[in-house]
């Protein structure tokens, strides 16, 4: 699974910088959903009925909301665009149309 994570990844037609800005929003947004997982296997595999670990669950939730929020999803595509370098010189193709 991995493997084919990594060949999907490497496919991508952006440079360098901007394929590390994905991988690092992909991966700050999979932890939170990670967490609430165990979390869920081991209240079910303990049968825990610990308030606080009930509490714990929500508040990931929580965060899942807010990191999945259109808002945030917007601003992270719209920043991710600025980013693309398809000629390859270092300054991203955004700011390169408003020299000209």
């Amino acid at each position: 699974m991995f493997d084919r994570l990594k060949n999907t990844v490497s496919r991508l037609k952006v440079t360098v910088r901007s394929k590390t800005y994905i991988v690092i929003v992909a991966g700050l947004s999979a932890l939170p959903i990670t967490l609430v997982l165990y979390a869920w296997l081991y209240t079910w595999i303990t049968g825990s009925r610990d308030p606080w670990l009930i509490s714990m669950q929500d508040q990931l939730l929580k965060i899942i909301d807010h990191i999945m929020a259109p808002a945030v999803v917007a601003g992270v595509v719209a920043y991710g665009a600025k980013l693309v370098d398809k000629d390859g010189d270092g300054v991203p193709d955004d700011f390169e149309r408003k020299d000209d």
